[in-house]
């Protein structure tokens, strides 16, 4: 719901939009547990908004108005996709003389698969996937702010006839934000960027169990 405008006059023809509009945002770890190993979360609102009807030089509707972008993440607190196990270290308990191997190559990036996806067949590491999806918040953030800018560009190239227009504009604002948002989000560089971001720690993880195991410290 859009709060209650403030000095908007009706005008007598359609006169241009001119757009300001503020960027804002925040983030947390929250929202609902993800169906896969993480997920990043944005979600826009539009607060402060101010409508004022100038006439002189030239009649313009002047729109004010604060866009906020909420980033959340989340990583499953419990087992992962299909029960894989959490590896927090080469000292984790669950690895065993039987499983360590396995251990070692799921945890290994791929880096022909999004620039360092590993396998996790069967194991997998929720320290490492919290900062997978930290370093998403970043992209999050960033990209919030550029759809704010395109959003503030397409309300200038508008007219209204009256506050009525004015309002029916701002109230398309989140749609398109989001349109803007998920179109540039869907692309895999996103990812692409993350995993390689990640790729380092899960070397180390891996061969510092592949280096424990062959070692014959396990169980």
């Amino acid at each position: 719901v859009l709060p209650d405008r403030v000095g908007a006059a009706v005008a007598t023809s359609e006169d241009a939009v001119e757009a300001r509009l503020g960027k804002g945002h925040s983030i947390s770890r929250g929202g609902a547990a993800p169906s896969g190993y993480g997920v990043t979360r944005s979600n826009v609102s539009v607060t402060g908004t101010k409508v004022t009807h100038r006439t002189a030089p030239t009649p313009v509707f002047q729109v004010k108005a604060k866009l906020t972008n909420t980033i959340t993440w989340q990583v499953r607190t419990g087992a992962g996709p299909g029960g894989r196990t959490h590896i927090g270290s080469e000292k984790d308990p669950a690895l065993t003389a039987a499983n360590y191997v396995t251990a070692a190559s799921d945890l290994t990036p791929d880096m022909s698969d999004l620039n360092g996806r590993p396998p996790r067949s069967a194991f997998w590491a929720r320290d490492l996937t919290e900062r997978h999806e930290k370093y998403h918040t970043g992209d999050h953030k960033t990209e919030g702010r550029a759809c704010t800018d395109k959003v503030q560009t397409w309300l200038n190239t508008k007219t209204a006839a009256g506050k009525t227009d004015v309002d029916a504009l701002m109230a398309g604002v989140p749609g398109r934000w989001n349109s803007y948002f998920f179109t540039t989000m869907s692309r895999t560089t996103f990812e692409e960027r993350a995993y390689g971001d990640g790729a380092p720690s899960y070397k180390r993880r891996a061969k510092a169990i592949k280096k424990r195991g062959d070692a014959g410290k396990y169980p």
